[in-house]
């Protein structure tokens, strides 16, 4: 059964915000699994949301929001010195939160709905 997917949008670009199991493939990065992803050719964001505590993932969701804002917005992390980190959050900080809030209790809450496994090959 595929699962549904949740949808942000963020300055026009709609992102796809995706739970997954523990080690799926979408969290594999050069053979190593992380708690979550941003993809920013396709514009989806993975987070495990099983076998995590709540704060974790909760956590690992407003990083992966993050790098989804900065790169909506036209941003370069690495270019970024202090006083540019901190402009940018006064302007999106709490949209991002908010988002993050909105995106956690519908979506990736544990309980709320089934991580998918590993999802099937496309044919």
């Amino acid at each position: 059964m595929k699962r549904k997917k949740y949808y942000v949008t963020i300055n026009g670009i709609r992102w796809s915000v995706n739970g997954c199991a523990e080690r799926a493939d979408e969290l594999e990065i050069d053979g190593d699994v992380v708690f979550g992803i941003t993809k920013f050719a396709t514009a989806e964001i993975y987070v495990q949301n099983e076998n995590m505590s709540e704060d974790i993932i909760y956590r690992t969701l407003k990083h992966e929001l993050c790098h989804a804002y900065l790169y909506s917005y036209g941003f370069i992390a690495d270019s970024m010195d202090e006083e540019d980190i901190c402009n940018f959050l006064e302007a999106y900080g709490e949209r991002l939160v908010r988002d993050a809030k909105r995106i956690y209790n519908n979506y990736l809450k544990p309980g709320r709905v089934k991580a998918n496994a590993r999802p099937a090959l496309a044919a």
